[in-house]
């Protein structure tokens, strides 16, 4: 998203490097990702300031794009100050059972790949698994579980946000993924798993595993690589970090990746200049 102060300098924002997802192996995408690379290349050197939203897009934007590093300002992604509010009501669920609770909530699309959970899944009969929302791999993914004949797999399809928090409350782990194609994206949907205090396991690369570094209750395995999700599943299961609930998380995430606060910074900058 570009804009454009009162004083006619030129500002843009870059979400994600969407362009660099297309896929070298097929000709038409190599070709367009090549031409979507000159372009940005050769428009974003007008701009007198560029902000990004992890060190990622920033190392992209100064090395490849040979944007002065004096130009860049950092303003990661993180969850509007509403949904932590309603996500720090959540409660740390009492258990009155041992079945454990798996919960994805998000967008089920290739980038998930949530065919990983369904393998998982079909290893852990013991436990429950639980997809919250839809996407264009929706139908697929659900196929998968409905061929494997999983009766500890649920799929709810798309749920209005007003009704999130209630699974949130549900869950005892959350899991989220992205497929290694996509290990320069940091999923905004793990703020806000983060924000709920829940135990996390992320199947992910690169920038995601730099933010997660910095926080607790999380384990990481590698994408795609469903015996690596049983065995954290199990090891998370054995050691019972499942029933604990992280006040650090939520109080970094208030710290650091409220949407509202962050975007302070962006204007500050602006002002500066």
């Amino acid at each position: 998203m570009a804009f454009v102060s009162k004083s006619d300098q030129n500002y843009v924002d870059i979400r994600d490097l969407t362009w660099e997802y297309l896929s070298d192996r097929r000709f038409v995408a190599g070709l367009a990702k090549k031409f979507f690379r000159m372009r940005v290349r050769a428009k974003i050197k007008k701009f007198d300031l560029v902000s990004v939203t992890n060190q990622t897009e920033k190392e992209y934007v100064t090395s490849r794009l040979e944007v002065g590093a004096q130009k860049v300002v950092y303003l990661p992604n993180g969850i509007g100050l509403s949904q932590f509010d309603m996500l720090g009501a959540v409660p740390s669920a009492s258990k009155l059972t041992d079945i454990i609770k798996v919960y994805y909530i998000g967008n089920v699309g290739l980038a998930q790949d949530l065919s990983t959970l369904v393998a998982a899944a079909q290893k852990l009969p013991h436990f429950q698994f639980f997809v919250v929302g839809e996407g264009t791999d929706f139908v697929r993914v659900r196929d998968q579980a409905i061929s494997a004949k999983l009766q500890n797999m649920t799929f709810t399809g798309r749920v209005s946000w007003e009704d999130v928090p209630a699974y949130y409350a549900d869950a005892d782990i959350l899991y989220a993924q992205l497929t290694s194609d996509y290990s320069g994206a940091m999923p905004s949907k793990l703020y806000e798993y983060l924000a709920s205090g829940k135990y996390i396991i992320y199947g992910g690369e690169k920038q995601a595993i730099s933010v997660l570094k910095d926080f607790d209750h999380n384990l990481v395995v590698p994408p795609s690589d469903s015996p690596a999700l049983v065995d954290a599943l199990l090891e998370v299961e054995k050691s019972g970090a499942w029933r604990d609930f992280s006040k650090n998380n939520r109080e970094l995430i208030s710290k650091l990746y409220i949407r509202e606060h962050t975007a302070m910074n962006l204007v500050n900058r602006v002002i500066d200049l």
